[in-house]
């Protein structure tokens, strides 16, 4: 089976969505630029992110190469997230602690499949069978 388990997916994911959150909205409440709080929570968020879905989600060792593809991930997904964050809170005049709970919803699909591209990667095979 390719995760080792769909709850320990849901939680990472769902901390992460949570710390994204907060971050947005405490950044907003202090004022920060749009591009500076999206780039404050991505940091935190990936770290996290990377981290727990390697080791629990999917249980792959840590690798430069695994951070990397997952970097690459989250940010097509911050690239896809930025508009639909800007339509809720600029567009449609909503609050940001509106705006980006309901942004983190409508990308959640998008985020599973790059989460798992980037990290669910068959492992190397050890040597050959005889």
């Amino acid at each position: 089976m390719i995760t080792r388990s769909r709850s320990a997916f849901l939680g990472i994911s769902g901390t992460c969505l949570a710390v994204h959150n907060v971050l947005m909205i405490v950044t907003d409440w202090a004022g920060m630029p749009l591009w500076l709080a999206i780039a404050v929570s991505f940091t935190v968020a990936t770290l996290i992110g990377y981290l727990g879905h390697s080791v629990l989600t999917f249980g792959r060792p840590l690798s430069l190469g695994g951070l990397g593809r997952y970097s690459v991930g989250m940010v097509t997904s911050v690239v896809i997230a930025i508009p639909v964050i800007w339509f809720w809170k600029v567009a449609l005049n909503l609050p940001m602690v509106i705006a980006s709970p309901v942004a983190g919803v409508c990308t959640v699909g998008i985020n599973f499949i790059l989460t798992r591209w980037a990290i669910a990667r068959p492992l190397a095979s050890t040597g050959s069978a005889s």
